[in-house]
């Protein structure tokens, strides 16, 4: 039984790595948590890309050649990046704590005895 419950956890530590946190924890039926985690980086990146889409949506505002816009893509992108670069190295450095607090948070707390 013992080996089993081994399994379950490494499985459960590879989800939460390799497919996104808390999906581990669903795994192991710790919804609350599992969801608490996904929610979590799920909000933050909501948050990233809807300043960065307004940002590049209030510069494309301001180019009036449609031709141009095209051709600027890149550029307009790499500026409503660097106006937003705080927002977007923090949102990034949180969602990497949460990749990393997801599995070693299964890893610590002893398998259910059920």
């Amino acid at each position: 039984m013992e080996k089993q419950e081994t399994k379950k956890r490494i499985i459960a530590v590879l989800l939460s790595l390799l497919v996104c946190p808390g999906a581990g924890h669903l795994y192991l039926k710790n919804k609350k948590k599992g969801y608490a985690f996904m929610l979590t980086v799920s909000a933050i990146l909501f948050v990233i890309v809807y300043v960065i889409e307004k940002e590049l949506i209030h510069q494309a505002q301001s180019i009036s050649d449609p031709t141009v816009l095209l051709t600027s893509v890149s550029m307009l992108a790499k500026k409503a990046m660097e106006a937003h670069d705080t927002l977007v190295r923090i949102g990034t450095f949180l969602i990497g704590v949460l990749w990393i607090a997801a599995p070693l948070d299964l890893l610590r707390k002893p398998l259910n005895k059920s």
